[in-house]
């Protein structure tokens, strides 16, 4: 129990000296996007190769495989809904941002000590079927009801998939695993050293990105996105709890990712569409701190 609330208060702090680093001029707004460059194309990527060293698809996994598809498509198809009537940038914002989950970069090292490797394979199986959409199909989805033009192109939206470094990086990785093929030792040492700095950049990347004065349209975007998101979790975590075929403690890791923060990933992907800052940075700086509620509060209950 003592290791959870370490670990919570941990996130935490970071996200706090981010914040401070701000406010006190060491670093600036912009350079988010600096981080966020160097968490998507290089520590994310490292982080993904390195979950794959003890990787294997299984049919037991299929289910937690299509759950995180599922999950993800779910969340952006409400996010669209919800935002229907509203511009196309606040579209794509919303599906963006009201789906993902953020398991490798979070959950996974929350994890870590915690559980037994055995039952956090529940959790690496999920995030296959959520990165697959994350790493590059969401952001496809959403930079489409950008463009104007009312015919749809593959061609430009599998452009769009396979520029994201760590989609391809997921792509070649589930390959190689399909193959049988593994990479020297070294290279998943390696990549999990580059990778365990990924949690630490993306806490800084939301203390930036925290602003604690916000108006009133703005507020309510905030509001709603947390209305689709969490009203959807808690009824996926009901039915997976009632209904999901895996054994008691599977069951609880599956509900446990599902409350993971959103996609370290989206806030970038956010202004590379050039949605609204102000929004999605407020969405992005409450999914930790909540998920970080979320998640200790029931792993000490269950615990």
């Amino acid at each position: 129990m003592s290791e959870i609330f370490t670990k919570s208060l941990a996130y935490l702090l970071l996200i706090i000296g981010g914040y401070c680093l701000k406010k006190t001029k060491v670093l600036q707004s912009k350079d988010f996007h600096t981080l966020s460059t160097i968490s998507i194309n290089l520590t994310l990527p490292c982080v993904l190769i390195s979950i794959f060293e003890s990787f294997y698809i299984s049919i037991d996994w299929i289910y937690c495989i299509l759950l995180g598809l599922v999950m993800n498509i779910i969340l952006i198809s409400a996010g669209y809904f919800f935002t229907r009537k509203r511009s196309r940038s606040t579209q794509a914002l919303f599906m963006l941002n009201s789906s993902s989950f953020n398991i490798g970069g979070f959950v996974l090292p929350f994890f870590n000590g915690i559980y037994p490797a055995t039952s956090i394979f529940y959790a690496s199986m999920f995030d296959v079927g959520n990165a697959i959409m994350c790493t590059g199909l969401t952001y496809a989805c959403a930079a489409s009801r950008l463009d104007t033009s009312s015919k749809f192109q593959f061609k430009d939206f599998f452009k769009r998939i396979f520029s994201s470094v760590p989609f391809v990086t997921y792509v070649i990785m589930i390959s190689l695993t399909m193959l049988d093929v593994h990479l020297p030792q070294g290279v998943y040492q390696v990549a999990d050293i580059i990778g365990s700095a990924n949690i630490v950049i993306i806490m800084i990347m939301l203390g930036l990105m925290v602003e604690l004065k916000i108006d009133k349209e703005d507020f309510n975007d905030v509001i709603l996105h947390g209305v689709i998101r969490y009203s959807i979790l808690i009824i996926c975590a009901l039915l997976i709890y009632y209904f999901f075929p895996a054994p008691l403690i599977g069951k609880q890791i599956l509900i446990l990712s599902i409350f993971s923060p959103i996609s370290s990933i989206m806030p970038a992907f956010s202004a590379k569409l050039n949605c609204k800052t102000s929004v999605y940075a407020a969405i992005n700086s409450l999914s930790m701190p909540i998920s970080i509620i979320i998640l200790s509060t029931l792993m000490t209950l269950w615990n």
